[in-house]
């Protein structure tokens, strides 16, 4: 798994990543730890398969989903820059939405996280980079960590 982990998120800090995105990325990161470590053998000599819980806690990291909070430090990133990034993440097109209903942006999953911690203006947290490394870590502990 640890080699796999890198080329799977590979690019995370760009995923729009809904919720059924993050359990599938649990299940697939579940099944490689299930190999790895294989069954558990018990005393009477019998296997059962480790729970989700003692797999977590062989690997010593936090999970998959918890990793993908990197977003957050990309936005942090993104805006502090004076890049073409930056001007695109700002820009708002005109004209009108295709019917039905919009797909997930990945402005608004930052925003959704952001608002889970209190964080109301955006931009002049990612200015003070120490707040922003404290919100950092903070969104990665409601990812799981």
């Amino acid at each position: 798994m640890i080699l796999a982990r890198p080329v799977i998120m590979y690019a995370c800090e760009t995923w729009p990543t809904t919720q059924g995105d993050e359990n599938r990325l649990a299940i697939m990161e579940r099944k490689f730890l299930r190999k790895i470590y294989g069954p558990k053998r018990n005393e009477d000599q019998t296997y059962e398969i480790r729970p989700n819980r003692e797999l977590q806690e062989l690997l010593e990291k936090p999970d998959i989903i918890a990793e993908n909070a990197t977003r957050l430090r990309w936005l942090g990133h993104v805006l502090r820059a004076k890049s073409i990034a930056n001007a695109v993440l700002r820009w708002i097109p005109r004209g009108r939405r295709p019917i039905g209903r919009p797909k997930q942006r990945w402005m608004d999953k930052n925003r959704k996280e952001l608002n889970k911690l209190g964080i109301e203006n955006i931009i002049e947290a990612a200015m003070n980079r120490d707040r922003w490394k404290e919100i950092c870590f903070a969104a990665m502990g409601l990812n799981g960590l």
